[in-house]
């Protein structure tokens, strides 16, 4: 929310001491600074503001079942599955700015699951599929095309569908993104491991 948004609803006091702290790490932010009001500026993706609260997360957001036919049949194949792998590359404005993970990050990703986990299957999704297909070979995508299912069916209001087949997965490769985030933290099981370079 911007600083005019919290205006508008009525927030006030926003005092400014002078007090800032650089930090290099995800781990070294401060959850909170002592009997002050916090302002975070930058740009990081990390699950630890979220852990504190993912009682309230998983209770606030909840899926609606899923209806319609294309999205009922990757649902029935990644629970029939053992150990289903979700790949999220994302594109759009992550690779404009230069921040999505290249390709070695999903061929490595890949490479360490297969010797871990032994998944039977994989579910790629993505903003951008033909550029995926395109890159096929160098993101290891190749490596896996039998056992790879491309999860085509929703975009724009229903991409929200896509984070919920990724939750379904026991463990997921991903990409920079706070989609893979939540679907992370969303994600029921107890044992899920997520493969990501958010750093």
């Amino acid at each position: 929310m911007s600083i005019i948004a919290i205006l508008q609803h009525g927030a006030h006091n926003f005092n400014f001491n002078g007090l800032t702290i650089e930090v290099k790490e995800v781990e070294e932010i401060p959850l909170k600074i002592e009997n002050y009001n916090t302002y975070y500026h930058g740009y990081w993706i990390s699950d630890k503001f979220f852990n504190s609260i993912i009682d309230i997360i998983k209770t606030e957001f909840t899926f609606p079942k899923i209806k319609d036919k294309q999205n009922k049949k990757y649902a029935a194949l990644i629970e029939k599955s053992i150990n289903p792998i979700a790949i999220h590359i994302r594109r759009g404005d992550m690779a404009q700015l230069g921040w999505c993970c290249n390709p070695e990050h999903f061929q490595n990703s890949i490479f360490f699951s297969e010797k871990t986990w032994h998944p039977d299957q994989y579910f790629l999704f993505s903003d951008d599929l033909k550029w995926c297909e395109t890159h096929a070979d160098e993101l290891g995508l190749n490596n896996i095309k039998k056992r790879l299912f491309i999860v085509d069916a929703n975009s724009g209001e229903n991409a929200y569908r896509d984070m919920q087949l990724m939750t379904m997965c026991r463990h997921r490769i991903s990409d920079h993104s706070t989609f893979s985030l939540m679907a992370f933290l969303l994600c029921p099981y107890a044992n899920k491991h997520d493969i990501n370079n958010w750093k």
